[in-house]
């Protein structure tokens, strides 16, 4: 007979295991020690050092969906799931369970992505409407400078003055090479 030291164990490891698997029908993702004690009010360190083996099992057959195993997601055979599971239907259940996890998150990504690529689309859209309406502007600028250079320009001579009806814009005296007069009253149609 073997003499055992410590306390004698509460829970078997059938309990344990028959505890742990409803815990993971119930609970979809990752299996952490501190929420199975939030859980099952069994203590963390029970489920460390007498589970964890089949915890971190459980663990591996749940994969993440992020950016760097998306293309690595391992789906399992389903026939080889219900061979495997056909006694127990719990654990098939379970198994059947994570394929649904998969496909509902692939599912959830793809509207994430066909709304992201709609969203670009309309701001695209957008951006080259902007860049059409910069080009007008610019184009408007450049002929309005033009105009602008043009008529200072023009202002100087005496025959144009007389012509156009204007006065002359650009002074050029002894006291100050070049200034400009009153705008508003040279040009009014401008500013109003």
């Amino acid at each position: 007979m073997i003499n055992k030291k410590g306390r004698p164990q509460r829970y078997s490891k059938e309990e344990l295991l028959e505890i742990l698997t409803n815990y993971a029908l119930n609970n979809i993702g990752k299996i952490t020690f501190l929420n199975l004690e939030k859980e099952t009010g069994i203590h963390r360190h029970i489920w460390s050092r007498r589970m964890s083996e089949q915890i971190n099992e459980l663990n591996q057959s749940y994969s993440s969906l992020d950016a760097e195993s998306f293309e690595a997601i391992p789906l399992p055979n389903i026939i080889d799931t219900v061979n495997k599971y056909w006694e127990n239907k719990k654990a098939m259940i379970n198994a059947l369970n994570e394929y649904n996890t998969y496909i509902q998150a692939l599912w959830e990504k793809a509207v994430a992505f066909e709304k992201a690529s709609q969203k670009e689309r309309e701001l695209l859209q957008l951006l080259e409407e902007k860049d059409k309406e910069i080009r007008f502007l610019k184009d408007n600028r450049d002929f309005y400078k033009n105009e602008y250079q043009k008529i200072s320009i023009e202002s100087t001579y005496d025959h144009k003055q007389k012509e156009n009806n204007i006065e002359n814009v650009i002074n050029i005296n002894d006291k100050k090479k070049m200034t400009t007069s009153n705008w508003k009253d040279n040009f009014p149609g401008l500013f109003e």
